[in-house]
Parts: C-alpha cells; sequence; structure tokens
C-alpha cells in the first residue's frame, strides 16, 4: 500500500498596494496632509518624475487618510500619480519596482516581500496578474500563470527538495490535470486535487511496478491495473491502494 506525500499550502497573501491619492504641498505638510512631494510640478500636480512620502495622521472619525506610515515612491508620475517606471517601499519593508498605471503596479514588476518572498512578473491593477515567478524563502519556486494574486492557470511548482509538478493550480492550489515528479524516481499523471491524486491517473514506481487506473485520496481505489515489475500483472477492483482479489 503507497500514499502520494501530501503537498504544501501554495497559497500567498494577495499584494494590494490601494491607489495613493497624491495631495502636494510645497512646503511643510499642512494639518492632516497625506503626501509630500519633490520632482517637477505644474500648478500643485507633479507631471513628471519626483519622490514622494506617504503619511498616515488622525482624522476625524479615527479614519485615516492614506494606506500605511511611511510609505515613498520615487519615479514617474503623471497627472499627480505614479505612472511609469518607479520605485514604491512600504512601512512594512515590502518593496515594489517596477511599470505603474494610475497609481498601482501595472506592467513587468518585482515586488520582494519583508520576509525575503518573491514575486516578478506580470501586474495589473495592484495585483500580480498574467504570467511570473513566485520565488519563497524556503527554496521553493513557482513559474507559470497568474491571476488575481495567486496562481491560477497552467504553471511549474519546483519543491527545495526537488520535486516537480507540473499542471493545473486553482487560487494558489494544485488542482486539475498534471504531472508530478519525484526526486526517487515515482512518477504520477492524472487529476490532482490539493495533496490528493483523485479520479483517473497513472503512476510509475522507481522499483518499475506500474499502475493504471481509478485513485482516491492519492491511493489506488476503484478499477484498475497494476503491474508488478517481475511481470506480474493484477486487474480488477482496488480498495484503499490494494487489490480486492490478489
Amino acid at each position: 500500500m503507497w500514499k502520494l506525500s501530501p503537498l504544501p499550502n501554495l497559497g500567498i497573501a494577495c499584494l494590494v498596494a490601494a491607489s495613493l491619492p497624491l495631495v502636494f504641498h510645497s512646503s511643510a505638510l499642512a494639518q492632516n496632509a497625506v503626501s509630500a512631494c519633490l520632482g517637477d510640478f505644474s500648478g500643485n500636480r507633479a507631471t513628471l518624475t519626483g519622490s514622494c512620502s506617504y503619511y498616515t495622521l488622525p482624522q476625524a472619525g479615527g479614519a485615516t487618510a492614506a494606506p500605511t506610515t511611511g510609505t515613498y515612491y520615487s519615479g514617474a508620475l503623471v497627472n499627480g500619480r505614479p505612472s511609469g517606471q518607479g520605485v514604491l517601499v512600504y512601512a512594512t519593508r515590502d518593496r515594489y519596482e517596477g511599470q505603474f498605471r494610475d497609481g498601482l503596479p501595472s506592467g513587468r514588476g518585482l515586488f520582494v516581500f519583508a520576509n525575503d518572498n518573491r514575486y516578478e512578473g506580470d501586474f495589473q491593477n495592484g495585483l500580480p496578474n498574467g504570467s511570473g515567478t513566485f520565488v519563497y524563502n524556503s527554496g521553493d519556486r513557482y513559474t507559470g500563470q497568474v491571476r488575481a494574486g495567486q496562481q491560477n492557470g497552467v504553471g511549474t511548482f519546483i519543491f527545495v527538495n526537488g520535486d516537480r509538478y507540473v499542471g493545473g493550480f486553482t487560487s494558489g492550489q494544485v488542482r486539475g490535470s498534471g504531472t508530478f515528479t519525484f526526486v526517487n524516481g515515482d512518477r504520477c499523471t492524472g487529476d490532482f486535487f490539493g495533496s490528493d491524486l483523485s479520479g483517473r491517473g497513472n503512476c510509475t514506481f522507481a522499483n518499475g511496478d506500474r499502475y493504471t487506473g481509478e485513485f482516491r485520496a492519492s491511493r489506488p481505489h476503484g478499477v484498475g491495473v497494476m503491474t508488478y515489475r517481475g511481470g506480474r500483472t493484477v486487474s480488477g477492483q482496488f480498495r484503499n491502494g490494494r487489490p480486492v482479489n490478489g
């Protein structure tokens, strides 16, 4: 009886880079101001390039004027918003470097978290969206399609121990048709749901055994055929990884 090793949780915290409302002041910050910028100005709007610091100051009713305290932006500005190439450093020590549109990361960019996790690839409206690469501080790595800040679509996940999964992802989780190749030589192809191979699939094992058929919870379960390395074949019903008769 055998079972696939469980897959780790692949979900990450979504990147939410809130739009930064810019209120510019050519001298000292007025009471409850939300930003102060240096750069090229037209009237009270920075229009070309500059650097801005964003502050959270107390407001009536306990509201705040900006998403964080100590956020800093340096780069291109269009109509008073980061647009074009720039760098945004958060008070949390997270850092984004790349393209902006209307105050949000959009286009190609690199986001480095304070814990050294990182994503490099496409952004849209402040979130990873398109294709890119996540590199985790554990040494694990994902490359593939991304939607709304998570792995969605087809991608490749390489574990730090050398195991590799190539196939479908949904909302940051392994889900869909794919192939899992283990460093010990085992290889399984089929429908994966999180840590489980379920439905139809086939596995070739390092010892020469092969199984083709139905799986449940990563075990042969249902109708299938097991071919052992010596040539003996067992076909029929399997339950929890074992043939019912044989």
